[in-house]
């Protein structure tokens, strides 16, 4: 199956002030308690995970079993960014990685990839292939090194589509959720 990179411009500050206290307990414990009043709290604001997909109602009938943590985090993340509004690399993504390996000098995982988010025995990962964010400082940082990478006339068509991907969340002063 191939695997898809996706990316979103992401509220990180807002994320990091509301919700991401509550999944990092959450995965901590996998108590999902203080997800759900999280997610009631701001059903308004949420938005299918899944694009062209409505939230039902009752929310909960999304699922088809009872939601893990990891679902219920991953519902609750919408309230940060536009499922609809993907920027990322598409399939690919593991070219553009092994491209920028040898063009762009950084890391090339936290170029392409991100941070990982919660304790280190539970990682958010709703997709079970790879979930990661980024503040807007790093989004900026890693833009300026796309940017001369480009204004140096030496530099692919993978430069060239992650330097789209980052401006378009720097123009907004975003932070980047990246999910597969």
């Amino acid at each position: 199956m191939e695997t898809e990179h996706r990316a979103f411009s992401f509220d990180f500050d807002g994320f990091m002030a509301n919700l991401a206290p509550v999944l990092q307990r959450s995965l901590e414990t996998g108590d999902a308690g203080a997800l759900t009043r999280f997610i009631e709290a701001n059903l308004d604001r949420l938005r299918s995970p899944y694009p062209g997909i409505a939230v039902p109602t009752p929310w909960p009938a999304m699922f088809e079993d009872e939601p893990a943590v990891h679902d219920l985090g991953d519902f609750a993340l919408t309230r940060y960014y536009r499922p609809n509004d993907d920027l990322g690399l598409g399939s690919g993504w593991a070219e553009v990685y092994n491209v920028a390996a040898d063009e762009v000098e950084t890391d090339t995982d936290e170029l392409i990839f991100g941070a990982w988010f919660g304790p280190e025995h539970n990682r958010f990962n709703p997709g079970r292939i790879g979930s990661f964010i980024r503040l807007w400082e790093t989004v900026r940082r890693q833009r300026e090194i796309t940017a001369a990478r480009i204004r140096s006339g030496a530099y692919s068509d993978a430069v060239v589509a992650l330097d789209r991907m980052l401006s378009a969340a720097g123009e907004q002063k975003q932070g980047l959720y990246v999910t597969f």
